[in-house]
């Protein structure tokens, strides 16, 4: 009852904050789809959008993409396996063991499968995440935090974007590898999922906590033309809709709206 309460509470505060403002920009459905929930009715037409520096990242990755094999070989990806990356701060609401229980599952079905983890980050649960690495026998690397300089590599290694969060406003580690050409499973409680992430196009959405389905979208992605179809329309959707310019323009016309 006193999580209800408190629940209740903030929705009455922010409803009054938000409407008490002289305009309103979203970022997204599920935003937009939040505010409804406590009771903002005035969704305004323009939305504001989150974007990475593209320019800066293709840089980026065209100098270190022929490094692939060695920037593999020093995490002990194998150079034909299929490489997912987590990508991510290690708490809970990041839900990481629902991807080490999905990696079992797929270790059931197919023990043969040439697959790996890549997990880039830090936090409360790297002790127990690298615990049950060991107990279970996965195929899991850990490289730990990442600074910018130095994340480029794991977009480099992988093939696959996996984000199971249970809350996420967005997913800006979306952006950065769509931009390069990577698709991304995302569950269906992260922000992008309804925008960003176009299911069967961009990428894959699976339901939150269906380790099943996060399995399945898993083992799909090994089929290579499906995937070189999704990272290529993942790299030009994000180009087209999410770039600075895009997001200037959005802006710019939700400040014009204001002053109508």
């Amino acid at each position: 009852m006193a999580n209800v309460d408190r629940a209740w509470w903030k929705r009455g505060l922010l409803h009054r904050l938000i409407t008490g403002a002289s305009g309103l920009i979203t970022i997204g459905t599920a935003n937009e789809q939040f505010y409804r929930e406590i009771g903002v009715s005035d969704i305004p037409e323009h939305r504001g959008k989150h974007f990475v520096d593209g320019e800066r990242l293709a840089k980026q990755f065209s100098e270190r993409n022929p490094l692939r094999v060695q920037i593999r070989e020093k995490w002990n990806i194998p150079e034909e396996n299929l490489c997912l990356l987590y990508c991510g701060k290690l708490t809970h609401e990041k839900q990481i063991f629902d991807l080490f229980e999905s990696l079992k599952i797929i270790q059931t079905r197919n023990k043969d499968l040439a697959i790996s983890l890549l997990v880039v980050g830090d936090g409360e649960l790297m002790t127990p995440a690298k615990e049950f690495v060991d107990v279970n026998d996965l195929p899991v690397s850990f490289t730990g935090f990442l600074n910018q300089s130095q994340i480029i590599d794991a977009y480099v290694a992988c093939d696959i974007l996996v984000l199971c969060s249970q809350s996420e406003t967005w997913g800006l580690v979306v952006n950065e590898v769509m931009t390069v050409g990577k698709p991304a499973i995302v569950s269906s409680k992260v922000g992008c999922a309804d925008d960003l992430v176009v299911d069967e196009q961009t990428g894959l959405i699976f339901p939150f906590g269906d380790t099943e389905a996060l399995a399945d979208a898993i083992l799909r992605m090994c089929d290579t033309d499906l995937r070189n179809y999704l990272g290529v329309n993942a790299r030009c959707w994000v180009t087209e809709h999410y770039s600075l310019e895009q997001a200037s323009e959005s802006l710019v016309a939700s400040l014009q709206a204001l002053q109508r």
